[in-house]
């Protein structure tokens, strides 16, 4: 916030003023050097992850029109680019920024869910959840893969050991909440948990079905509506 007893002549000059931002803005699309052409390369990346886009969005006339408007100089990269090269160094990025996040952190609790797509290829995910230094409830995906082994609790056991070392929280998980399937794997960890209640609904209601069908419809009263 810009102090109210702060001068005209100072508050142009600080960071949310529109004069500061202009400015700034200005700079950055007049700068030739290659950080400014790695920052754009990065936000394109971005822009895919974040809003679902096709990595050939880079190819569409609309989009190049943009870009072209925005920036002449700038030479769009290749889709392929895209995705073997910035995709990868934004990962990795993340993932340093996340690893710094979770240094900070004392306790964690972990969902962890599995489920097939239409496909019936088999997928799993890792969330962990904690407080902040503010006291503001926190949330983030850590893990969200293909899960080609069978579902045995040994091997979801070692799965999700795996996915707390390779993050380094192994020490700081106190709670674990993950679907029926899964709830043996982490007894076998000592630590409390919970089954998810959504999908013990759901077993009961598949069960409550399945057991309708199953009624001989000659034994239903003709005036039954």
């Amino acid at each position: 916030m810009i102090d109210l007893n702060t001068d005209e002549k100072e508050a142009e000059d600080l960071p949310n003023s529109e004069k500061f931002k202009n400015e700034a803005f200005k700079k950055l699309f007049e700068s030739s050097d290659q950080k400014f052409k790695d920052k754009i390369n990065e936000l394109i990346t971005l822009l895919v992850v974040m809003d679902g886009q096709p990595f050939s969005i880079v190819e569409h006339k609309g989009f190049r029109l943009l870009i072209n408007t925005l920036r002449p100089t700038y030479n769009l990269p290749h889709r392929t680019s895209i995705s073997s090269i910035f995709l990868p160094k934004l990962y990795e990025k993340i993932v340093k920024y996340t690893k710094t996040k979770l240094d900070k952190v004392s306790y964690i609790s972990f969902t962890s869910d599995g489920w097939k797509d239409d496909c019936k290829n088999s997928y799993i995910s890792f969330t962990a959840h904690y407080i902040n230094e503010n006291y503001e409830p926190q949330s983030l995906l850590l893990k969200m893969d293909n899960f080609t082994e069978s579902k045995t609790f040994d091997n979801l056991f070692n799965l999700l050991n795996h996915i707390m070392k390779d993050w380094k929280i192994s020490e700081k998980v106190v709670f674990g909440m993950t679907d029926n399937a899964m709830t043996g794997c982490i007894e076998k960890m000592n630590i409390p948990y919970l089954g998810c209640f959504a999908h013990t609904i759901q077993l009961v209601l598949k069960d409550c079905l399945i057991g309708f069908k199953q009624v001989n419809k000659n034994k239903v009263p003709k005036n039954y509506k």
